[in-house]
């Protein structure tokens, strides 16, 4: 099922929050840039957000930044890339 936020993150952030689970997703190679904008631009700045891009090849990437942190951070290409989206909500 398509991510369509901020419909769906909203829920996904408060489910991670109230249960203290970390919510795992994929999407379409080729949606993984504007996945990953929609998280950033309608995210709670607290929330915990884990990139993981090509993990069964060398060159793997791992990454666990806020939503805020990831703004001001310059941001990895993960168009076409497989990748895992990793959401932890934090307390307000």
């Amino acid at each position: 099922e398509q991510l369509d936020p901020p419909e769906q993150l909203e829920p996904l952030e408060q489910q991670a929050q109230r249960d203290r689970q970390t919510q795992i997703f994929m999407e379409t190679p080729y949606r993984n840039d504007a996945l990953l904008q929609d998280i950033l631009e309608n995210g709670r700045p607290e929330t915990l957000l884990c990139l993981a891009a090509d993990l069964t090849l060398p060159e793997q990437w791992i990454k666990t930044r806020t939503v805020e942190q990831w703004k001001k951070s310059k941001i990895p290409s993960l168009n076409k890339r497989p990748a895992l989206f990793l959401i932890q909500a934090c307390k307000a």
